[in-house]
């Protein structure tokens, strides 16, 4: 996987239209679009598990991925919500939401920063 293939996912999963997770499926099961949510849920888990393991800094994490990460999960979470129900486990890309989180706080804490 390189820059181009990021690149790539980030561009088809932010592409998608579906009403719901059933539509979804019914659009993009088994299509590049559903393997390019996975394999970018893949990639920020691994660094959410890194950060939330504090082997890499979430600051140089957050300047470099910030925005993608948080977009692709806020455009996307009604799939992944499908995705927990299916397999029957909350756990589906816990460490990418924490990720997410994590942004958002620092978010809210620069923002508060700069209003003082």
């Amino acid at each position: 996987m390189d820059a181009n293939d990021i690149q790539e996912a980030i561009s088809r999963a932010c592409s998608m239209e579906y009403a719901n997770y059933e539509d979804y499926l019914e659009k993009y099961a088994g299509k590049p679009e559903e393997r390019s949510l996975k394999l970018l849920g893949n990639y920020f888990e691994g660094i959410g598990m890194l950060v939330s393991r504090k082997l890499v800094d979430l600051d140089l994490v957050f300047d470099f991925w910030g925005d993608v990460a948080e977009s692709v999960w806020d455009n996307n979470i009604t799939i992944i919500d499908g995705m927990r129900k299916d397999s029957g486990t909350r756990y589906t890309f816990e460490y990418w939401e924490f990720l997410v989180k994590e942004f958002k706080k620092r978010k809210m804490a620069l923002s508060k920063k700069k209003q003082s």
